[in-house]
């Protein structure tokens, strides 16, 4: 699970997809950033001429944020995240293991975003002790993208599974160079987030990150809510619940004291907000 405050709302989202397998392996969303000058530096537009490729494309110093699943090693059965993997990757006639391939498909589409000027922060359950530095190990297939392990930088290795007999992070964020990490670190088993995962989280300077880039603004419209929908209305409360759960009431009356005059919405609202208060 992972979670991404921007602290502004006004970054807009150049980008978002996942695999192109339909695994689910990762996803991602994509930040526009500043737009990056040729090496001759008499392109304004920002295209470049990609010889190799005969092709032209835009080049921009955006963030790409990914979060990743490697599943875990080969267990019993066909239902297993890695059977069912390599089920998939048997049909298209890739006799490969499932683990090995994700890291090789998401090395290569990292250096496929850094190719066209972007920044990446990755996420990742990466089912591996992340403390380990060998040759063959995730840690360093990663450096070899340019990416470090930015928690791991800051503080000892802690155990990011409540299950994990072997005491070691198997949960990790890496980032580029160019993601400057003010901090970072580890939340308590069961803090944040409901999980038998720790939540990790990172602090990082997104306006350096994107080059300095002053976003124009989203163009976002939220969505109405539909009154005459019991279980939208019903959603709708159980989220209210939910804030005034976390310390932030005020927020929530204000909502509930503006939807007073919907008739349908009034008294449902009311009790529960109440019922909390």
């Amino acid at each position: 699970m992972g979670r991404m405050h921007l602290s502004q709302v006004s970054h807009r989202a150049k980008e978002s997809g996942s695999d192109s397998t339909g695994l689910g392996r990762w996803a991602y969303v994509r930040l526009q950033g500043k737009k990056l000058k040729t090496q001759g530096g008499d392109d304004p537009s920002g295209l470049v001429l990609d010889v190799n490729k005969a092709v032209r494309r835009s080049i921009s110093r955006d963030l790409v944020i990914v979060l990743a699943y490697r599943p875990n090693r080969e267990g019993t059965g066909e239902s297993t995240v890695w059977a069912q993997q390599r089920l998939y990757f048997n049909s298209i006639k890739r006799k490969i293991d499932p683990r090995k391939t994700l890291v090789d498909d998401l090395c290569k589409q990292i250096q496929k975003w850094r190719d066209e000027g972007c920044e990446v922060l990755l996420g990742i359950n990466a089912n591996e002790d992340l403390s380990v530095n060998s040759p063959d190990s995730i840690q360093q297939r990663f450096r070899e993208c340019g990416m470090e392990e930015a928690i791991l930088k800051r503080h000892p290795p802690t155990p990011t599974h409540q299950r994990n007999q072997s005491n070691v992070p198997i949960d990790g964020i890496f980032t580029t160079s160019g993601v400057p990490v003010l901090a970072g670190g580890y939340y308590a088993f069961g803090e944040f987030v409901e999980s038998d995962h720790r939540a990790l989280w990172i602090d990082i300077d997104l306006n350096t990150a994107l080059g300095n880039f002053t976003s124009q603004g989203s163009t976002f419209k939220p969505r109405k809510l539909t009154l005459l929908d019991k279980r939208s209305v019903k959603r709708y409360g159980v989220g209210l619940i939910r804030l005034v759960q976390h310390a932030l009431e005020a927020r929530p009356i204000a909502v509930v004291e503006k939807c007073a005059c919907l008739e349908c919405v009034q008294n449902f609202f009311l009790e529960l907000v109440l019922e909390r208060l």
